[in-house]
């Protein structure tokens, strides 16, 4: 078989920084010979580089879809085959890059006007990738297989570009598969190829580097990040005092009390409004220079002169009320929720028509009405007697004890008459309660029941009307007229048993010569109410009325006396 030259021509340098598209020649495609011939015909455009390659029967993926950078090619003669790469003198470093599937060998040459580098596989060996970089700076190649630096080759210094490279199988078959030639050069060594890299002498540009303001360099290798006017207002930084806030610059209005210079003016006042030398956070009022903490506070105006809310502009004294609801702003003790302080000659409550003196309204001042609270007690008022008030704030106008005897009404049971009361002594049968006792006789002195007038011996209890005549006595017992007459046993009986006081309220007393054997209460009606067993008999738990005593007394003869309880 003849030998077939394959031609692979490489773009220009300026496409190559891009790691273009490797375009192949008519002539390879025209090769008929093997598994090559049933590629598509496409295959000089490595958009469409996407079919797979067959090599001694098998199948083999030479490339993905997505690599549209890259191309492969597919070797099978026993005779010399070559391919030559033409391309523009580059000073750099070259990447050269491939899949490589072999029978029995293959071989590699670089040229530049001469071939400087050349590299040969003499055994069979399996799929394994292939890569040189080329660096015409340090003149040397730097293999690597499977991404393993594998030695470094030099190379004359006099060769600076790659014009070709040659495949040659003349001695063994081989495939070779996505095949990539990329410029790497990176001259400041800042990890971005020449082709990226806008400034590759300076290790500070580069498409990774922070854009550095205002100095005048593309650091970032992007044109469209703002060296100056970074905040986009439309004013470089010479004109815009803030150029990280678009809202700030020369154009912009004055916002006052925010702090910032919109306007990029100073002269254009932002505080102090009113240029009496306090800010708005110290100045209460910046609109009047009359108003700030600097000046004297001016009382019941209604405004904070001196801007502080705790010196007094009105309630002075601090009780609460201001000056229009408080009569004395002076002191904190008078004002409308004060109780009024009677006779202090002060308006405390500031209420006029709430009395400060004359509290009862008669008239008279304290100073001359002995009791301020009553209005019917004053000099102007005529003393009622025993009502126990100085109704005419006169002392010496008698109000009780009216006969001057030295007792009152309470003990005295005539103030008319200085002769009558608790400290005189009764008087017998004048008919008067001379010492105001009730408990004194004044008749009946025997206490017998029978006052003078019917006991002919008013100090002998035992001669009275209703006793019994006892024989040869020499007395006129029972007040007849008659001394020593003869009565009969029940007349004597009756007459000897005697019940006083009667009416009573608390105690009666059974009055007899003979034994008492024992004394029943009967109601008006007949009821028997209880039963005594004693001459003295306590009545005064029964209800006032009328009521009958039933007395049995020696030899079982009975007497019935009706008594009075009054309550």
């Amino acid at each position: 078989m003849k030998p077939i030259f394959l031609l692979l021509i490489i773009l220009t340098c300026s496409a190559l920084l891009n790691s273009q598209t490797i375009l192949l020649n008519d002539d390879f495609e025209s090769y008929s010979q093997g598994p090559i011939s049933s590629q598509n015909s496409g295959w000089t455009d490595l958009s469409n580089a996407t079919a797979d390659v067959t090599w001694a029967g098998g199948a083999f993926s030479a490339c993905s879809s997505s690599d549209v950078n890259q191309a492969y090619l597919s070797f099978i003669s026993g005779d010399n085959i070559e391919a030559g790469v033409g391309l523009n003198a580059v000073n750099g470093q070259i990447s050269v890059e491939m899949n490589v599937s072999i029978g029995s060998g293959f071989e590699i040459k670089f040229f530049s006007t001469d071939i400087f580098y050349q590299d040969h596989y003499d055994d069979v060996q399996t799929g394994f990738n292939l890569k040189y970089i080329i660096d015409f700076e340090a003149n040397v190649v730097n293999k690597f297989e499977n991404g393993s630096f594998v030695n470094t080759s030099p190379i004359q210094s006099n060769f600076n570009s790659l014009e070709n490279i040659v495949f040659s199988n003349s001695f063994g078959n081989f495939k070779l598969g996505c095949i990539s030639v990329t410029d790497v050069t990176d001259l400041d060594n800042d990890g971005y190829y020449a082709n990226e890299d806008c400034n590759d002498t300076n290790p500070d540009v580069n498409p990774g580097a922070t854009e550095i303001p205002y100095d005048g360099i593309d650091n970032d290798c992007n044109p469209n990040t703002q060296d100056d006017d970074v905040d986009g207002d439309g004013y470089v930084m010479a004109n815009d005092c803030n150029d990280n806030n678009a809202g700030i610059n020369p154009g912009m209005a004055e916002i006052i009390y925010n702090g910032l210079d919109d306007d990029c003016n100073p002269s254009t006042i932002d505080d102090d409004l009113d240029a009496d030398g306090y800010i708005l956070a110290n100045d209460c009022n910046d609109n009047n220079a009359n108003i700030n903490p600097g000046a004297t506070e001016i009382t019941y105006n209604g405004i904070d002169e001196d801007c502080n809310p705790i010196t007094k502009d009105d309630d002075l004294d601090a009780d609460g009320y201001v000056l229009a609801n408080d009569c004395n702003d002076n002191d904190p003790h008078i004002n409308p929720g004060e109780s009024e302080i009677a006779y202090n000659g002060i308006d405390d409550d500031c209420n006029p028509f709430t009395p400060d003196d004359d509290l009862d309204g008669d008239g008279f001042i304290l100073a001359n009405d002995c009791d301020d609270k009553i209005a019917g007690i004053n000099p102007g008022q005529t003393e009622i007697t025993y009502n126990g008030f100085d109704d005419d704030c006169n002392p010496f106008t008698l109000d009780d004890d009216l006969d001057g005897d030295g007792h009152k009404i309470a003990d005295d049971c005539d103030d008319n008459n200085a002769s009558i009361n608790p400290g005189e002594i009764e008087i017998a049968y004048n008919g008067i309660d001379d010492d105001c006792n009730p408990f004194t006789p004044d008749d009946d002195l025997d206490e017998d029941g029978y006052t003078v007038a019917d006991d002919c011996d008013d100090n002998n209890s035992d001669v009275n009307p209703n006793v019994d005549e006892v024989p040869g006595n020499g007395i006129d017992d029972n007040c007849n007229g008659q001394i020593d007459e003869i009565t009969d046993t029940n007349d004597i009986l009756q007459k000897h048993v005697a019940v006083s006081p009667n009416p009573s309220f608390d105690y009666i007393t059974i009055k007899s010569p003979f034994e008492i054997k024992k004394v029943e209460l009967y109601t008006a009606t007949g009821i028997k109410v209880t039963t005594y067993y004693d001459r003295v008999i306590d009545i005064s738990i029964q209800p006032s009325g009328a009521y009958y005593l039933t007395i049995s007394i020696e030899n079982s003869d009975t007497v019935v006396r009706r008594i009075i309880i009054q309550r």
